[in-house]
């Protein structure tokens, strides 16, 4: 077992330490994380976030539970727990683990900072020059990590000396640095290669203070998960999501700008599919959510519906469920994307910087895109609904029963929703949705009334529109129709296994996750 104790601050020297005791087996020491004096408002108190990764390989490896005293971001330890855990268990050193600690469901307050780490080389610079003014997210602080040491002994003097490099580098490019020197690598002996990407973003959480975005580069830390560079995507998806907390989020930055772009940015490329602001209109009993788009010089009227109940919580400030309904399309077709209404930035960036670049790079017929539009970060009032799609199949049952227990509350499954976004087959639209309706009823009347859900029907013309085979978008339809309820769901549950990396990199506002 290993215990991690209080977590608690040491100022000593002009530097404050971020520290915890712990225990592993009968042996007893201190991990640490040191930042100047001056930055210590930064680190992280009262959470056993960073202590836990920085543990876990050694966990994993040694079989050895981990129990913290202090509380731990209820997000980072569901997602260990369900998700990063068992994807790392394919190697035959490495054990299933659980973590256990208290609770703590808001998020840490911090300065709304954006970093990336500073090392030198070129793929660390690549990620900085990346994200300059124009970029959804621009850098505001490069950090420099002492984790770099295969001794006992911590070499002081190249961590000095990389400090100084960074301050000059952040200097010219009028960035701001923060240096984490730590002890893990004396207390805790491993291979380095092993466990660096776990130890940088111990480091990160340490700084959940200060960081609300960070970027690793993602070309050196890809096989440091023990994951075969050919999967990278597969790394990105883990650390972007599962390692990541309320406060915080990180990224992998490695995508490259294809060879189609490269003429793209060459001459002059003018096709775009324009995108009007989405509107709800009321119907009968129901309300709709429409946005007229241009598609191959034709107007047409895309859309989603909902009952009358549902109607509040259709979103028509933001272009979030038509952009993610209609990319593939203009990815096979090679046109971008101009919206005048706004996109959510962490979507806009994910898709832009992600999503796009790794489809493009990996897909037969899929062209490097762009989408344009105005990011915004207004927030969105929800009710906290967590929802998960619903055919009463075996997959949505155990998604159902992996989430009806009351350990996690807030991943506690109050909504089913069903959806005719091409899914369901008849012979005719009209037949289509008599179908969709009639699950619905019979649905609410049997399991929801038995478990005490909500159902929630989505009717929609995206297959009428853009006539795709289902299978070759299913996860970007679900997705469609769960961002144009972001006023209703926080977390929306897939339990389908071909949406994993879909619903991972569109995830955004509210959290997608695989269940």
């Amino acid at each position: 077992m290993i215990k991690i104790g209080k977590v608690y601050i040491v100022r000593r020297l002009g530097h404050s330490r971020l520290c915890a005791d712990i225990s592993i087996g009968r042996k007893s020491s201190t991990i640490w994380f040191s930042v100047d004096s001056m930055q210590e408002n930064h680190l992280c108190r009262d959470r056993a976030d960073a202590f836990v990764l920085a543990l876990l390989p050694v966990a994993m490896r040694e079989k050895h539970g981990i129990v913290c005293e202090d509380f731990m971001s209820e997000q980072l330890q569901y997602q260990l727990n369900e998700y990063l855990i068992p994807a790392l268990i394919n190697g035959d050193d490495l054990e299933s683990v659980q973590i256990h600690a208290p609770i703590a469901k808001e998020k840490y307050s911090n300065n709304g900072a954006v970093g990336s780490i500073f090392s030198g080389d070129a793929d660390s610079l690549y990620t900085i020059m990346n994200h300059g003014r124009d970029c959804e997210y621009p850098l505001t602080h490069i950090a420099v990590f002492n984790v770099d040491s295969f001794g006992k002994i911590r070499d002081l003097d190249k961590f000095k000396n990389k400090c100084s490099h960074a301050e000059k580098f952040a200097k010219e490019q009028n960035l701001k640095v923060v240096c984490v020197d730590t002890n893990i690598d004396k207390v805790l002996h491993e291979n380095l290669a092993e466990v660096c990407s776990f130890r940088k973003i111990a480091c990160i959480f340490a700084l959940q203070g200060l960081f609300s975005i960070f970027l690793l580069p993602a070309q050196y830390d890809a096989a440091n998960f023990k994951l075969d560079l050919l999967d990278a995507a597969r790394y990105e998806l883990l650390t972007a999501n599962c390692a990541s907390t309320q406060s915080i989020l990180l990224y992998c930055d490695g995508s490259e700008v294809s060879h189609f772009e490269k003429i793209k940015a060459l001459t002059e490329w003018e096709p775009s599919w324009r995108w009007f602001h989405p509107y709800i209109e009321k119907l009968v009993d129901s309300y709709r959510l429409s946005a007229k788009v241009e598609l191959q010089e034709k107007e047409q009227i895309m859309w989603f519906e909902v009952k009358e109940l549902y109607g509040e919580y259709l979103i028509s400030d933001r272009a979030d469920s038509f952009v993610v309904a209609l990319f593939m399309t203009a990815m096979r077709e090679g046109i971008d994307i101009e919206c005048q209404a706004p996109v959510t930035r962490r979507l806009l960036y994910q898709i832009n910087h992600y999503l796009i670049p790794m489809m493009a790079a990996n897909m037969n017929g899929f062209h490097s895109i762009k989408i344009y539009a105005q990011p915004t970060d207004a927030i969105l009032e929800c009710a906290n609904a967590v929802g998960t799609g619903w055919t009463a199949g075996v997959d949505c049952m155990f998604t159902y029963m992996r989430n009806s227990n009351k350990k996690y509350s807030s991943y506690k499954l109050t909504h089913l929703l069903i959806a005719n976004n091409g899914a369901i087959e008849g012979d005719s639209s009209m037949k289509k949705r008599e179908v969709l309706w009639k699950m619905v009823k019979k649905t609410e009347e049997g399991f929801a009334a038995e478990e005490g859900l909500n159902v929630i029907g989505v009717d929609t013309n995206l297959q009428e529109i853009l006539q795709e085979g289902f299978l070759a978008v299913v996860g970007v339809r679900h997705a469609s129709v769960i961002l144009a309820l972001q006023k209703l769901f926080r977390v929306f549950l897939s339990h389908q296994h071909m949406d994993f990396q879909i619903f991972y990199l569109i995830s955004k506002t509210s959290d997608i996750m695989n269940g």
